[in-house]
């Protein structure tokens, strides 16, 4: 999947069909919650994602980072 900023609206509509067909796919979720951390008003919609990949496949990496963003989210309160 590209990364330019003009094709990330159609990289999510895809990740978001690829969940919508699959919701035990984790690599689908987390990809996902990475584009939507890079799409302004994306960070909630994102932490969900990502706790969800992080239900079916725990790491101590995505830990940290869905730790920050609950964080982030509470600060923001």
């Amino acid at each position: 999947m590209s990364r330019m900023p003009g094709r990330l609206p159609d990289a999510i509509a895809e990740y978001r069909r690829a969940v919508q067909l699959d919701p035990g796919n984790a690599d689908a979720h987390n990809a996902l919650g990475g584009i939507l951390l890079q799409t302004p008003g994306g960070r909630d919609e994102a932490l969900t994602e990502l706790e969800t990949v992080l239900r079916m496949r725990p790491s101590p990496q995505l830990q940290r980072i869905v730790e920050r963003l609950r964080a982030w989210k509470k600060r923001a309160s």
